[in-house]
This record gives C-alpha cells, structure tokens and sequence, in this order.
C-alpha cells in the first residue's frame, strides 16, 4: 500500500519576449475638450483644422490617430513631428462627435531594437510542497535603465495575482503571495474575489523588486502535471502611455511523492 507524502517541482523553465515597442514611433491622442472647454481654459491656443492642411500625408495620418486611437510606425511623413509640437488641438467635423470637438496629439519615439528597459527572472526556491512547507518561486524585476519607470498591473503589484495552468487541459490552481496587504484581493465563502483596478508601481534605475509566491499543499486543483504560468509586464515612463511589454511564461513539472506503507 503507498500513499502521497506531498508534490516536487522539476522542469524549471523560464521564458521572456519583449512584444512592445514594436515600432520607432508612438502617436495617440492626449486630450479631448470641447470648444467651450477649450475657451474657458486656455489662452490663445494653436488650432489645426485637419481638412486645411495642405500635406496629404499629414491629413490622413492626423485622420487615422483620431479614427483608430493611435497608431505605431516606423515612419512618419516629414514635418509632421514639427506640426503636432507646434499644435495644441486638432479639429475635424468629420472624425469627432458633437462634445469633444477639440483633441490633443502626441508623439512618442521609440527604440524596438534596444534592450528592454526592464528585466523579469524567476528562480525555484523550494521544491518540495508538503503540508509543513510550501514549495516557492522567487521572482525579481529589475529596472537596468537610467530612468525612472512605472510598472502597471492589478492587485498585489506589480506581478498580480498569479494562477499556474496546466498544459493538457483546463486545469489550474493559484499561487499564494502577499494579497492579503493589497486591500484588493479578499475570499468570501472559500471563492477568491479580486477587486478590478489598476496599480502603478514605481521602479527606480537600478532597482529590484523582489516578490515571492508560494505553492501550498491542499490549494483547489494542486494535481500532478505540466504547468505554466504566463503573464506580461507593461511599464511606463512618467505620465506616458505604456512604451514596454514583456510576455514571461514560467513552466513546471508537479510530481507525486509516493512512499510505501508496510
């Protein structure tokens, strides 16, 4: 007769992709004000009425980033930098609804082919999952530029909350780590409920965070079998818009610790 004495995890792998920044250059707009607003606010503003401009390319490009929201290229045509500097508001009857008439461009640049600016690793602390210890996963995230970045994730930061899924089917199980000081993530009737909001956390140049995450014996669907765990890390720079993501996936083997009873 044997029974289970607890799980090992072997197999450790880990994987990164940078999927963001894929282009040289990030346009979107950067604010939405109605004619009244804008008169009421501000004093002598430039105002560009897009059907007025004589650069074709620099109306339709203009046209897309208020149609579609942004756009990412590696080219855009020349002097259009120049214009949106230049520009406070674009205006364009045809493209915007009644109220927000008056909307701010900005443009980003870029540099896909340089190192990410952030760095995530994961390291196999403890093997073994038993009643008495639970196996665990360090994680770490590094800023290795020379600028302040802001990471942007859910509850329990800057990773969240973390599930790993199983390869063969629709399996999975949660990983424990540090929800409780998140004021976010609660269980109610054994149902874990994780509040929906965005949490940006600071990253210094230079600086690692470090978060751990536990796999305990017993957790709601622990079983024998190949998992992964994917998520991604999207940063900012200050108050722009995210301008890096890094897809990460850990894998895993969970194994049975069988012993024999006499």
């Amino acid at each position: 007769m044997s029974s289970v004495d607890g799980y090992t995890l072997s197999d450790f792998t880990v994987t990164t992709t940078t999927v963001m920044p894929t282009h040289s250059y990030h346009l979107r707009p950067s604010a939405y004000f109605s004619a009244e607003a804008v008169a009421d606010e501000f004093t002598n503003p430039t105002i560009v009425d897009i059907p007025t401009l004589d650069n074709r390319e620099h109306r339709e490009t203009l046209q897309t980033i208020l149609q579609e929201g942004e756009i990412w290229t590696d080219d855009i045509p020349t002097g259009l930098a120049e214009l949106i500097e230049e520009t406070d508001f674009f205006t364009w009857d045809a493209g915007t609804n009644d109220v927000w008439t008056h909307i701010g461009v900005d443009l980003y640049r870029r540099s896909p082919d340089t190192p990410s600016a952030l760095t995530i690793t994961a390291e196999l602390k403890n093997e073994r999952v038993i009643l008495e210890s639970p196996g665990t996963i360090e994680f770490r995230v590094t800023n290795r530029s020379d600028e302040e970045r802001v990471i942007m994730s859910g509850p329990s930061p800057p990773l969240s909350v973390l599930w790993a899924e199983a390869d063969s089917d629709d399996r999975s199980f949660l990983l424990w780590g540090e929800y409780a000081s998140s004021g976010h993530i609660s269980f109610r009737d054994g149902e874990l409920e994780v509040n929906s909001v965005g949490i940006g956390t600071r990253i210094e140049p230079g600086e690692t965070i470090i978060r751990t995450y536990e796999i305990r014996a017993g957790t709601d669907g622990l079983a024998p079998g190949d998992y992964v765990i994917s998520e991604t890390l999207t940063s900012r720079l200050a108050e722009e818009p995210p301008s890096e993501t890094i897809e990460w996936t850990v894998g895993f083997t969970l194994t049975e610790d069988i012993h024999d009873e006499a």
